[in-house]
């Protein structure tokens, strides 16, 4: 449950302090928990607050420092703050972009590419599902693959290719069967698509001949 899971990451942060690298690492790793406990039930302040006042209190190593960008970003977006949320990601992306951790890079421009289809910025969020796509070659899970597929699909019913929508569709509700909260995307898309089909099935009623012969060009009514 979110609520014991709170106050048992509560009760260790308080206790465990950060005298040691390795003691900031482990206060690291339970205050990202802590903030996901908080954001789960609502309390965005006090979720960035552990992590705002963690982040102050330790010198990170790089991969540290991406938990705490992500966090920030992860939470910055469920505040509705887009923009925030870009910002906190492209700090981490640069981090990562100094690693050999592919999987988590391109998890990254996941997350990046989710934010911009929110904001209807077709185009950045193309660009950053190019650099994504590699999670399909990659060690990445079930949920992550549903995430790319329903990010892909959003893009192609957006474009009109309603075709390829459909299939990436039908990928992501298998990738996601067992993830309905993440959903959002997929169903955003799918929505887009069938509002797509029908609009071109009435068009092509419209466009069905009515019956009535043609005049002969030259020749009177």
């Amino acid at each position: 449950m979110p609520t014991r899971r709170r106050r048992c990451s509560r009760t260790a942060l308080d206790e465990l302090g950060s005298q040691t690298p390795e003691a900031g690492g482990i206060r690291l790793r339970i205050a990202t928990y802590l903030s996901y406990a908080l954001t789960d039930l609502g309390q965005l302040e006090r979720a960035r607050s552990v992590l705002e006042d963690t982040d102050a209190g330790a010198a990170l190593d790089p991969h540290e420092q991406v938990t705490i960008h992500w966090s920030l970003a992860r939470l910055a977006y469920m505040e509705g703050q887009p923009r925030a949320a870009l910002r906190e990601i492209r700090r981490a992306i640069i981090l990562l972009d100094h690693t050999e951790d592919s999987l988590e890079l391109a998890r990254a421009h996941l997350f990046a590419a989710e934010v911009h289809l929110w904001a209807d910025n077709i185009p950045e969020a193309e660009r950053h599902l190019a650099l994504a796509a590699g999670l399909e070659s990659l060690a990445a899970d079930a949920r992550d693959l549903g995430a790319l597929h329903s990010c892909q699909a959003l893009v192609h019913a957006r474009r009109g290719d309603s075709e390829r929508a459909r299939l990436l569709i039908q990928y992501a509700h298998e990738e996601l069967a067992d993830a309905p909260a993440e959903q959002g995307l997929l169903w955003f898309a799918q929505a887009l698509t069938e509002a797509a089909s029908r609009r071109s099935r009435r068009s092509h009623s419209q466009l069905r001949p009515s019956g009535r012969r043609p005049r002969r060009l030259g020749h009177a009514a």
